[in-house]
């Protein structure tokens, strides 16, 4: 988890397109290792019986995580227009 963290607040700080890039990568690796942790997690304190409803609540969270990042990146162009103009 720290190292998502981490490469949270790197990816916000990148001073050039190529750091951001490999910060991005380091934050897809940091993603996929609390994805391991989580499953692992979900495998030890839940019973055999709730596993599969455990296991469909996180990947739905994750489903709906997705395809937010859509929005995310639409919204981002209007709200910098409304920066830039408050800014000037």
């Amino acid at each position: 988890m720290t190292v998502l963290v981490v490469n949270v607040v790197l990816c916000a700080l990148a001073p050039t397109v190529e750091t951001l890039i490999a910060y991005r990568v380091l934050q897809g690796i940091g993603g996929g290792l609390v994805l391991a942790n989580v499953m692992a997690e979900i495998t030890s304190v839940f019973p055999k019986q709730e596993r599969r409803k455990a296991r469909r609540a996180f990947l739905a969270a994750q489903r709906s995580r997705l395809l937010r990042w859509r929005a995310s990146i639409v919204c981002r162009g209007p709200l910098r227009f409304a920066m830039d103009k408050i800014s000037s």
